[in-house]
């Protein structure tokens, strides 16, 4: 059965963007705490970074791949600096969060962990990849989990959308 919220008005890709995330939810590094695993050396390995390496962005950027959106890059997209970089410069980056978007956490010039943005209201709510159990902040946890975040948050960084702003109004 569908998400109820993945409504016809959320862009398509988007929302398959979200599908895509809430699919893997409770995919864990194999051995624990190992940042390996068949799907997590999958992710890195298609995103172009070598296993065993922190797997937040490369699961982030492998769900819009798979999707069909555009990213930073093969090389590019295991950097959460550079793909908050990628958003800023294509003009996709937002300090309002979209459905399928990335969400950026760290501090000013310092992008230290990245997710996806699967729903907005009346919570907002993450898949993030290389997450903690029970919501604790980490660039460096175990599995896919889904969160409730705090929109006023001081770790907010900002987001990602899947189109810039023009983009959007022409597809």
């Amino acid at each position: 059965m569908p998400a109820s919220w993945l409504t016809a008005a959320v862009d398509p890709q988007s929302a398959a963007i979200a599908r895509a995330a809430l699919a893997h939810v409770g995919e864990c590094e194999e051995p624990p705490t190992s940042n390996r695993g068949p799907m997590v050396d999958r992710w890195n390995i298609d995103r172009g970074a070598p296993v065993g390496s922190f797997w937040c962005a490369s699961f982030a950027a492998a769900m819009w791949a798979a999707c069909g959106a555009a990213t930073a890059g093969k090389g590019l997209d295991p950097s959460c600096d550079a793909l908050m970089h990628w958003c800023t410069v294509t003009g996709r980056f937002s300090l309002t969060p979209t459905i399928g978007a990335f969400i950026f956490y760290g501090i000013p010039g310092d992008a230290r962990h990245v997710g996806i943005v699967v729903r907005t209201s009346p919570y907002l709510c993450t898949v993030e990849g290389n997450a903690a159990w029970g919501g604790v902040f980490t660039r460096n946890g175990e599995a896919v989990v889904s969160r409730r975040i705090a929109p006023d948050s001081v770790n907010i960084l900002g987001y990602g959308a899947v189109r810039a702003p023009a983009q959007a109004r022409a597809a």
